[in-house]
């Protein structure tokens, strides 16, 4: 009987390593190479701090769905049932903690401290920024992963203003996406693809390097809430149709975009504001304004403030030549209800 056992678990084994199973084996042995057994236990450690906060919420969620009908809620896609009505407060809540905590915060003038030209370096991020969204496009990443990417790239940014300088920066925005998507997608990009989309412009191992640097910057503290989770959570509480939707989603782009000033900016506030706008840019209205600056427990005339600060962007971005090229390339398409085009942008 032990031995049958033992064949049948030979053939399972064997049946379970396919071929991009192999691959992904080629990557992990590169990244054996740049991490020690020490510090694999010690990423492990923080990945688990980092993260306790965000799991206990979401299994107090979890207990209480399994008590309610647990037919109807198993048959909702997770996406949904972050966004029922019934936990979508308790997990606002805990957003709002997360992104408030020192470790994900940006401080406003987190570019002074690099030996780099602030003129120069504020042109490189939207550079960088704009060449990962094309990236985003290429390989069919998702929003939470590219903003995420973003937020990686200016927090190590912040972090270690020494190790930046112009030759490095596109690096940390690669290595920056890589570890974004293991957050984030579930197909990952290796790490031989992400060096081919930069040109070669670095091998696998500064790319694994790099990423390392990045985790033990930022102390493993990596996945907090974007500005597509509170958008989302915004437009369902409100009602917001396709359009509006798809409009914020657009000018919250177009902001990553925006002079470094803005990006210490949080990301539920980012969110708030792109929504004001777009519901005031479609149905000149000024009531999603309000509403979500009491959600947010916020004066009116400051959450305004943030809105006109954004609107002064999106015009100096439009007439910029080249300026957010692949953001409007993305969002003219039809999906998005061709939104980059509105006449009420240009019309600003």
């Amino acid at each position: 009987m032990d031995q049958e056992n033992e064949q049948v678990t030979n053939i399972e084994m064997s049946m379970s390593l396919t071929s991009s199973q192999e691959y992904n084996l080629k990557e992990e042995q590169l990244e054996v190479e740049v991490f020690s057994g020490d510090e694999k236990k010690q990423l492990d450690t923080h990945n688990s701090q980092a993260t306790h906060l965000l799991i206990s919420s979401m299994t107090q969620l979890s207990t209480q769905a399994k008590s309610d009908t647990e037919t109807a809620h198993l048959s909702l896609p997770m996406q949904d049932l972050i966004y029922n009505p019934e936990y979508s407060q308790q997990i606002f809540q805990a957003w709002l903690q997360l992104e408030s905590l020192p470790c994900y915060t940006i401080p406003p003038n987190f570019l002074s401290c690099t030996s780099i030209q602030r003129t120069v370096l504020q042109q490189m991020r939207v550079t960088l920024t704009d060449w990962l969204i094309s990236i985003q496009l290429y390989l069919n990443i998702s929003n939470e992963a590219l903003q995420l990417t973003l937020n990686i790239t200016d927090r190590y940014t912040a972090n270690s203003p020494a190790s930046l300088s112009k030759s490095n920066y596109q690096l940390i925005g690669l290595a920056a996406l890589s570890i974004a998507s293991k957050f984030e997608e579930i197909a990952v990009p290796g790490l031989k693809l992400l060096c081919d989309l930069a040109d070669n412009a670095y091998t696998r191992q500064q790319l694994a390097a790099m990423e390392k640097q990045i985790y033990f910057s930022l102390d493993c503290s990596i996945s907090n809430p974007q500005p597509i989770h509170f958008l989302r959570y915004f437009s369902i509480l409100l009602s917001r149709d396709t359009l509006e939707h798809s409009l914020a989603k657009y000018l919250v782009e177009l902001s990553l975009l925006q002079q470094p000033e803005a990006a210490h900016m949080r990301a539920s506030i980012r969110a708030a504001v792109c929504l004001s706008l777009s519901s005031r840019l479609i149905v000149n209205s000024g009531h999603v304004l309000q509403c979500l600056a009491r959600v947010l427990e916020m004066g009116q005339h400051e959450l305004q403030g943030c809105m006109d600060s954004l609107v002064s962007h999106v015009k100096r971005v439009t007439c910029e030549k080249g300026a957010g090229l692949f953001v409007y390339q993305k969002y003219s398409d039809k999906k998005f209800s061709h939104v980059s085009t509105l006449q009420c942008l240009k019309d600003l």
